[in-house]
């Protein structure tokens, strides 16, 4: 006599058959599963959004910045500075961004390196770059922080007069009985 064993597999594979075609057809918990996944996509953009703003704000900061150092260089210049007191003026006049903390670099060309008026003796250029940070969108993969970069060129126009000596400063008082 021949027996025929049934194997427990030849079982378990129409029942788990079965089992996942049912769980293919039940939407119970879909609405839960679709609101991780787009509430996770939703706050990682959110995170760059924030991220990108602040960089924005940096950049416009290292943007005047780089202007006030510049105008402050030509004014150094325009009065006959030496080289190295002209080079302090911009480190100096770089609003927020010392160079050498943090990354920052403040650097300081005569003639510019670069644009409309390089090769310029009368012009100087001021260049402020500061590396950014990422808060928010460091949860994302693959993106990397950006380095902000700004420029500015002050140009010494021939014949402008240079500031006379001695200079006017008024101060005013938050009293002004006190003062007659």
């Amino acid at each position: 006599m021949i027996t025929h064993l049934h194997s427990v597999d030849s079982k378990l594979l129409p029942r788990t058959s079965r089992r996942f075609r049912s769980l293919l057809r039940d939407q119970r918990g879909s609405i839960g599963i679709i609101a991780a996944v787009s509430l996770a996509v939703l706050l990682a953009f959110g995170g760059l959004g924030v991220d990108a703003a602040l960089w924005m704000r940096s950049k416009y900061n290292a943007q005047g910045a780089a202007d006030a150092a510049a105008n402050s260089v030509a004014a150094a210049a325009a009065i006959g500075n030496p080289a190295s007191r002209i080079t302090a003026e911009a480190n100096a006049a770089a609003n927020g961004f010392q160079n050498g903390m943090n990354g920052v670099t403040v650097t300081m060309n005569n003639p510019p390196a670069s644009g409309a008026y390089a090769g310029n003796a009368s012009a100087f250029e001021v260049i402020v770059s500061s590396p950014q940070q990422l808060y928010l969108a460091s949860a994302l993969a693959g993106i990397t922080a950006p380095i902000v970069k700004s420029r500015a060129v002050a140009l010494l126009v021939a014949g402008t007069p240079a500031p006379t000596f001695p200079t006017c400063v008024l101060g005013l008082s938050p009293q002004p009985s006190k003062l007659m």
